[in-house]
């Protein structure tokens, strides 16, 4: 085995064990929250998944509804930065959520980096660093008859940072991601006798591409994301693509829901929508996204011209 790969088997093994060891560190919540979260996770991989970055920069807006109370906003960018001849990608994203008593407002910072690359597999790790705000309506809750002795009756706020960390293996015709958010299980105070902890929250995902990514393809999928306080969220999907730049996709979430969706591309604009049905008695989910990828700059081909001046 080379040297290169020696290194390269070590951080691969050292990532995977990280990730192993913060799954058996996960903690109760004090406090449930009902937040609206991003489900066209298949378009935004790196919203659950830092290393997912993209080369291409690119900058996304994206708005969902469930119901009349849940609705949640996003702004996303993203460009590529190198150092010598090591790339790296750093992105930002901006998100408010909202829900019956709570509002939510993170800003994130990622980034990722090559781990290992070779003709046809591309391994890549990412680091994310969150400034969470959670608010509380402690007044709206008593309005509504709620009258728990440990509740604010009063408007109250509490913010906090946290990590994650994510693996992104990408490969001719498969890609997989592992992460994990909220690593730290942060603590956010809001008043004296009241206090949530993040949830530890674990994702992973899978696409398998039949056919060709510039003509028509095939895309089965399959996508998890689980913490013990919240559950976890089983998804498997089916996509038509045709050269990257449209899209059909059904999924299906085991025992909850099922979903339609679809997205084109415009030049280098990208309209992305999603339609989500429960089978209980949820309200319908919508989200739109629109999506705008930087131009790639093409090399001149040119020879180089020199100019010499010779002193006489």
């Amino acid at each position: 085995m080379s040297k290169s790969a020696h290194t390269a088997g070590r951080k691969i093994g050292w990532w995977i064990g990280a990730l192993a060891c913060f799954s058996l560190l996960a903690s109760p919540l004090r406090a449930q929250q009902e937040l609206p979260q991003v489900r066209s996770w298949y378009l935004l991989p790196e919203y659950a998944n830092p290393a997912a970055l993209g080369d291409q920069p690119t900058y996304t807006a994206l708005y969902g509804t469930a119901g009349s109370d849940l609705r949640h906003y996003l702004l996303q960018g993203s460009i590529l930065w190198s150092l010598g001849n090591h790339p790296l990608r750093l992105g930002a994203t901006l998100e408010h959520g909202k829900g019956h008593f709570w509002q939510a407002g993170d800003l994130t910072g990622r980034m990722s980096t090559d781990l290992w690359k070779s003709a046809n597999w591309h391994l890549r790790s990412g680091l994310q660093l969150s400034l969470l705000r959670r608010t509380f309506d402690g007044a709206r809750a008593l309005s509504e008859g709620i009258t728990d002795s440990r509740l604010p009756t009063t408007r109250v706020e509490g913010k906090a940072f946290d990590l994650g960390l994510g693996l992104y293996l990408e490969g001719r015709h498969l890609e997989l991601g592992l992460s994990a958010q909220h690593i730290l299980a942060s603590e956010l105070s809001l008043g004296e006798r009241f206090s949530i902890t993040t949830p530890r929250t674990f994702h992973a995902f899978a696409t398998y591409i039949i056919g060709q990514r510039s003509a028509w393809s095939l895309r089965p999928s399959a996508y998890l994301s689980w913490s013990r306080q919240q559950g976890d969220h089983q998804e498997i999907g089916l996509g038509i693509h045709y050269q990257d730049r449209y899209q059909l996709r059904t999924g299906w979430e085991y025992a909850h829901s099922w979903s339609l969706s679809g997205a084109i591309g415009l030049g280098h604009f990208t309209l992305g929508y999603r339609w989500e049905r429960s089978l209980h008695d949820q309200p319908t989910r919508h989200e739109m996204l629109l999506s705008y990828r930087l131009p790639q700059l093409a090399r001149s081909s040119r020879p180089t011209k020199y100019m010499s001046i010779r002193l006489l």
